[in-house]
């Protein structure tokens, strides 16, 4: 009689496999997205959403590019009721404030951010000062880290979106 080391092998993969969570499948990731809203803003208490009145939404879309960089594209739609100020990686948890990591647009150095609404990409290096590049990206690989817009009404934050790892 033949037997086949295939089967027994194939059983052990697919139990790997199974076995395997969240932070298992995020462990590799090199892409990333974050969907902003004001809803998920929580600067003060109580959380500034709770005094937001815009339908102002974003998305942003983060690749690891070489040299310790970070390739984005950030889209702000519907616009802004006011002046869109900075746009950043911060590293905390959903829910908690956290320090800005990289600076995405509006400081010295940087483009402005689109005025109310628009799309605006580039690559950004994390630089010394706050973190390192293996730092942020195992924030952003553990759900660690959110992207931020800040307008001249709410300069603590208008729109925010935990960035969320996309499958490796």
């Amino acid at each position: 009689m033949r037997t086949s080391v295939f089967q027994p092998v194939l059983a052990v993969a697919l139990v790997g496999l199974a076995c395997k969570g969240p932070d298992d499948l995020s462990a590799g990731a090199t892409s990333f997205h974050a969907t902003l809203t004001t809803g998920a803003e929580a600067t003060v208490t109580p959380p500034i959403a709770d005094t937001i009145s815009t339908n102002a939404a974003g998305t942003a879309t983060f690749t690891v590019a070489p040299g310790d960089s970070v390739d984005f594209t950030l889209t702000i739609s519907p616009a802004f009721p006011d002046s869109i100020l900075f746009a950043h990686i911060h590293q905390g948890a959903a829910g908690v404030a956290g320090s800005v990591r990289l600076n995405l647009c509006g400081t010295t150095g940087l483009p402005l951010c689109p005025a109310h609404s628009g799309t605006l990409s580039g690559r950004r290096t994390v630089v010394a000062g706050g973190i390192t590049f293996a730092a942020l990206l195992a924030a952003m690989r553990s759900f660690g880290a959110y992207a931020n817009v800040h307008g001249s009404t709410h300069g603590g934050g208008e729109i925010r979106g935990q960035i969320i790892p996309d499958a490796p």
